[in-house]
């Protein structure tokens, strides 16, 4: 839980570039925006 929390909001493109690892980056996006939209719905309120 703590590993998408920490990389979650980091995930924003231009923002999350250096902040995030390419390779993670990378397979999330390639898993498609419902992954994206999703974990960010789940952090939103707890953020």
């Amino acid at each position: 839980s703590g590993t998408r929390l920490g990389w979650s909001p980091r995930q924003k493109p231009g923002h999350g570039r250096s902040s995030v690892r390419p390779w993670s980056k990378t397979s999330v996006w390639l898993r498609g925006n419902s992954v994206t939209n999703y974990l960010h719905i789940c952090d939103l309120p707890r953020a």
